[in-house]
């Protein structure tokens, strides 16, 4: 089928997050601080469209548009220095205002997702120049058509138009094997404590 793919629009952003919510919605529940449905849903929506209270935007909603204007698949990707400044950023407010009590925040980080913070900077060093690929979805309808390669080309287009030289992802045990199609190599294990992961990457 034909497909375009792009920046995602508002309304794109807000169909490509629900996309993204039931392909990771356990995730989606700890980052968000939240088991309602509607609220983590609005809370990715802010995500997707670089609202506050981040005091960078890191979020970048990407489409697979179909030929009638239906979503077919998404991401969210960026640099993931951005990660490493936000995480310092998080790690200052905590230090002088005593948890966060001067971000005046939509979007509340669960304290759960804090203790992981110190981990998930550790692993992130050494893949400084990489392109995070923090979400990746084909809609139940539209896989098995080969769409994921096509869209795959398009992460690493999108992370050498950052700058980048690679492509980085955690994915989870059922995945790996999904990935490693994709060209993705396994370089570690990453246990979070909340979540396990396998550090995935790819040279461009």
């Amino acid at each position: 089928m034909a497909t375009q793919l792009r920046v995602a629009s508002n309304q794109e952003a807000d169909e490509v997050s629900q996309l993204i919510f039931y392909a990771y919605k356990e995730f989606a529940y700890l980052i968000c601080n939240s088991e309602d449905e509607s609220t983590v849903l609005s809370r990715m929506k802010q995500l997707a469209l670089n609202e506050k209270p981040l005091p960078i935007s890191i979020h970048n909603f990407h489409a697979m548009v179909g030929d009638h204007g239906e979503i077919v698949g998404g991401f969210a990707a960026y640099p993931i220095i951005q990660t490493l400044y936000l995480y310092q950023n998080l790690y200052k407010a905590l230090l002088e205002y005593k948890f966060f009590a001067a971000l005046d925040t939509k979007v509340k980080l669960s304290p759960r997702l804090m203790n992981i913070l110190g981990k998930d900077t550790e692993w992130q060093l050494p893949y400084a120049d990489a392109f995070y690929l923090d979400a990746f979805a084909i809609h139940s309808r539209f896989r098995g058509q080969g769409l994921a390669p096509v869209m795959m080309e398009y992460v690493k287009a999108c992370a050498i138009e950052k700058g980048c030289t690679s492509v980085v992802l955690l994915a989870r045990e059922d995945m790996v094997s999904f990935y490693s199609r994709l060209g993705f190599h396994t370089n570690q294990f990453l246990d979070s404590g909340e979540e396990d992961f396998f550090v995935m990457h790819t040279i461009i």
